[in-house]
């Protein structure tokens, strides 16, 4: 008798609908007509499980099973926001969405860094743009962009871009070239938060170790990192000491137009004590000349990950800098 109540009790549990509401958090209030999408997670991967459009007071209802997990996601302006997976038993979900605007007021770049590494040869260059958002409003500019970048006519058009959101997982764009001569751009929304662009482009061994570049977000903090092996010399740079688990040397650039001469050789890795507990981040070749491009983009990740932007380029940690003299 318990096992069917309790059986009973699973079944209703797993065919409980999908409740929630979308709430515009520029107004403040429910936001009606907004297309929310369901996405399951089933034995075949990702799975569509419908749409449905918001009523008057801003809510949605899946008539379908609410036990297994299932990403959310509504579009809004043109812009797609995503609500978390799991929902507890008859609790309603909310999704939050905002405003666009083609500018912001406050929404600008505060971090850029540029990290190198090398063979000894080619160059692969990863640079990540971290915009932050005050505002209640989603920047979109579909037009120019969000986010641009110089990259050298070396490089080609091999280059790669990588977005994450506030609350998002990494989305890959693929760059376009701007009217101007060597800037690139990547047309992806800044919601209210942090959001950040990693790029990566490669340069032939023909450039003979020199990289040429322009900062072109007005207002960031950049910073030039190098792996332990590479080193650079030119104009426009100041070494700040090296970084204690990936022994990285870390630079200020204090210039919007740097030529920098790269020797050596190097890629970045984790060196962690005996005494430390996990797995440990082995010495791994460049990116880009036997690996995927992808990669460059997962090992700048690593490199976030481990609290590079807290510690070095927000400016919080630079006494723990072993400062050379």
């Amino acid at each position: 008798m318990r096992a069917a109540v309790l059986m009973l009790l699973v079944s209703c549990a797993l065919q409980a609908a999908v409740t929630g509401v979308v709430v515009n958090k520029t107004t403040g209030k429910p936001q009606a007509g907004v297309t929310v999408t369901m996405t399951k997670f089933g034995a075949g991967g990702m799975e569509p499980a419908g749409s449905v459009k918001t009523d008057a007071g801003g809510k949605f209802t899946f008539d379908t099973d609410a036990g297994s997990a299932h990403l959310l996601q509504a579009d809004y302006q043109g812009v797609r926001y995503s609500a978390p997976m799991g929902q507890a038993a008859g609790a309603p979900l909310e999704i939050s969405v905002f405003e666009s605007a083609s500018t912001v007021a406050g929404a600008k770049a505060e971090q850029h860094m540029i990290m190198i590494e090398t063979n000894g040869e080619e160059l692969v260059v990863n640079e990540t743009v971290v915009i932050n958002n005050p505002s209640q409003t989603t920047w979109n500019n579909p037009k120019s962009g969000t986010v641009k970048v110089f990259v050298p006519s070396a490089a080609g058009e091999n280059i790669m871009a990588r977005v994450v959101a506030p609350g998002s997982m990494p989305v890959d764009r693929q760059p376009v070239k701007t009217s101007a001569a060597n800037v690139w751009t990547v047309d992806y929304p800044v919601k209210p938060g942090e959001t950040r662009f990693d790029f990566s482009y490669k340069l032939p061994a023909s450039v003979a170790g020199v990289l040429e570049t322009r900062l072109l977000n007005e207002g960031a903090t950049p910073k030039l990192v190098l792996p332990r092996g590479v080193e650079a010399a030119g104009e426009g740079i100041v070494n700040l000491g090296t970084e204690p688990s990936t022994q990285a040397s870390i630079f200020d650039i204090t210039a919007k137009a740097v030529k920098l001469t790269i020797s050596g050789s190097g890629a970045l890795s984790v060196v962690q004590s005996e005494e430390e507990a996990g797995p440990k981040i082995k010495q791994i070749n460049p990116p880009g000349y036997d690996r995927n491009w992808k990669w460059a983009l997962i090992l700048t990740l690593v490199f976030l990950t481990l609290g590079f932007i807290a510690h070095y380029m927000k400016g919080t940690a630079t006494a723990g800098l072993n400062r050379k003299v």
